[in-house]
């Protein structure tokens, strides 16, 4: 029977050391899917947990007003690129989608008895939690920034240079170059040649990036 051991350390922003956490997660190999789920939760129910994780993505998305609901599999993360492209202005929004769609694929593997596929899908729940969590803490701070009064055009920069960022990192992701990903997210975002060049250096942003990313 093999066994395979995989260590994270996650963190919302590579300045935080107040929301770090930890996770380790053992996967072994010819073990049914709930037994696994038991071990590494305590016994929880696996059902249970699944649950909360999808009512997280499902509370963010209505938190930001996204009608998923108008779609015939919206709440499974099955959604038109076409549909989707029009909330990347919202940071977390793909996030939050993507993992209702693991979630749904997770689900799939687990009927079919599947188990490593299973576990992969709920592994890849991580990185967009994270993202999730980033994403929620920058709203309430730039909520709170708005409701002090003035730095409006200071705190307005910081906002659109965040998310700047966030469609970067996706970008990067998706094995596009640090030069055309910067393009492109400022593309997204309405930010103009120069501005994109005054809001993030190319080495500064891939600096960033590799940092969030270890």
């Amino acid at each position: 029977m093999k066994k395979k051991i995989i260590t994270r350390t996650t963190q919302v922003s590579s300045k935080s050391t107040k929301f770090q956490s930890m996770l380790k997660t053992e996967i072994t190999t010819g073990v049914d899917i709930d037994t696994w789920a038991q071990r590494i939760n305590h016994g929880h129910d696996i059902d249970v947990l699944v649950e909360d994780v999808r009512q997280e993505a499902l509370t963010f998305l209505d938190s930001h007003k996204i009608p998923y609901a108008e779609l015939p599999a919206g709440d499974l993360g099955c959604l038109p690129p076409e549909w989707l492209a029009k909330y990347d202005h919202i940071s977390g929004v793909r996030e939050a989608f993507g993992m209702l769609l693991e979630l749904h694929f997770f689900n799939g593997a687990r009927k079919l008895n599947r188990s490593e596929q299973a576990y992969s899908h709920l592994l890849r729940l991580v990185p967009r939690q994270k993202l999730i969590t980033i994403a929620r803490m920058e709203a309430s701070y730039f909520a709170g920034q708005a409701r002090q009064g003035g730095g409006f055009k200071s705190t307005e920069k910081e906002e659109r240079r965040s998310r700047m960022f966030y469609h970067y990192c996706q970008l990067r992701d998706d094995a596009k170059s640090s030069q055309e990903s910067r393009r492109i997210a400022a593309k997204r975002l309405g930010i103009s040649e120069r501005t994109k060049r005054t809001y993030w250096k190319i080495d500064e942003i891939e600096a960033e990036y590799q940092a969030y990313k270890s």
